[in-house]
């Protein structure tokens, strides 16, 4: 472990050198849940590959506990930003919200449902459902949603954690989900979906920018999470 970090340090020296040489040429190395890969960082990604084309971005994708203990502790990601739901944070890694996520639910553009202006979940509690392990939770938004309704979780879903196949599903026009509000803001894939007139509530853990304690930022990945945060400040205020 020792030996890690000394290398890992070595390894950032070269980087803030090659930063220093060349500002436009940096290297950023983040891991993140699929979600906010697909919708805030690819934002950020965008914006700043407009200023600086040479930018070179190293990204990762994994639940929680693995963006955790693999790609941060292991020093494999400058940093992570998933909401850590469920899973203890080790005293060295330092933590920063960033806004709380709204999930909406959401069908294929095809769907019957598409063009309702009024909507309840009782009408869909006997469709098809997709939904992550963490929304099927006791205290997720849409279970919380349900119970306030009267209605238990749907019987009917497909549980899993992969964005492609989730979409794959909506196409058909036969399933139903919800989707964080920020990949449906920032993604201009998921501008297919319809954003049904039902109600659900916010995570109430938030999502997070996290961070070793000991270990200092290269001036690259530094200026992406200012840009990250600029962009995300809206979400917050939502």
């Amino acid at each position: 472990d020792r030996a890690s970090v000394v290398f890992d340090e070595l390894e950032q020296a070269v980087r803030d050198l090659g930063d220093l040489a060349d500002p436009g040429a940096g290297e950023v190395s983040l891991a993140c849940a699929e979600t906010i890969n697909a919708g805030l960082v690819a934002a950020s990604m965008e914006r700043m590959t407009r200023q600086f084309p040479r930018m070179a971005f190293n990204v990762d994708s994994g639940d929680t506990p693995l963006l955790l203990s693999h790609f941060l502790m292991k020093r494999i990601s400058d940093f992570v930003i998933t909401r850590p739901h469920g899973t203890v944070v080790e005293p060295g890694i330092r933590t920063e919200p960033l806004f709380r996520e709204r999930l909406r639910v959401v069908a294929g553009s095809n769907s019957r449902f598409a063009e309702r202006r009024r909507l309840t979940l009782a009408e869909l509690a006997n469709e098809p459902w997709i939904l992550s392990r963490n929304e099927a939770l006791g205290d997720s938004p849409v279970v919380q949603a349900f119970r306030a309704a009267g209605l238990t979780l749907p019987r009917h879903k497909v549980l899993t954690g992969s964005l492609n196949v989730r979409h794959t599903l909506l196409a058909s026009g036969r399933f139903v989900t919800v989707m964080p509000h920020s990949l449906l803001r920032f993604s201009a894939a998921m501008r297919s979906l319809k954003v049904l007139p039902i109600e659900v509530g916010k995570w109430e853990m938030p999502t997070m920018i996290l961070t070793l304690a000991n270990r200092t930022l290269n001036p690259s990945a530094g200026a992406f999470l200012d840009l990250v945060r600029e962009i995300a400040r809206p979400l917050g205020e939502a």
